[in-house]
């Protein structure tokens, strides 16, 4: 379809040219290829490690395709990674983020699927306040644990 716009003037212009996308082929009734939600793009939530020793908020939400911000309030590095602590393979975007120095900030990787991913303070493991969990999506299902016991 093409669109025109008449000026004040009465001039008419040309404002472009719309394509209607098709939902494809034949009769029939609905039906079609789903198609997936829209990803975000950029930084879904900011978590603040505070000088306290502890993250905050401990718990967000971000959408499929975004990114999570480490901001360090503290005056010691902490290294935020992925749980189980050693292997830190749960949500390995996590561990994008790395040492985050006093005073720094770091971004996670791209979280490309729905899931639950827990995280903790790598060079501090056992401090339960920096540990937290990042939501992507709809997933509301526990995160993994913290240590993998052999």
């Amino acid at each position: 379809m093409t669109i025109w716009l008449r000026t004040a003037a009465g001039v008419a212009v040309f404002a472009g040219v719309f394509l209607g996308c098709g939902g494809g082929g034949g009769g029939g009734g609905g039906g079609g290829t789903p198609t997936a939600p829209t990803p975000g793009t950029g930084i879904g939530a900011t978590i603040t490690i505070r000088a306290d020793g502890s993250v905050d908020p401990k718990d967000v939400r971000i959408d499929v395709g975004q990114m999570v911000r480490f901001v360090n309030q503290d005056t010691r590095a902490h290294e935020m990674l992925s749980n189980p602590h050693t292997v830190h393979t749960e949500c390995p975007q996590t561990n994008d983020a790395g040492v985050v120095t006093a005073g720094q900030s770091k971004t996670t990787g791209v979280f490309p699927r729905v899931a639950s991913c827990g995280f903790h303070d790598h060079m501090n493991a056992e401090n339960t306040r920096m540990h937290g969990s990042i939501r992507v999506g709809t997933d509301d299902s526990p995160t993994g644990p913290v240590y993998v016991i052999h």
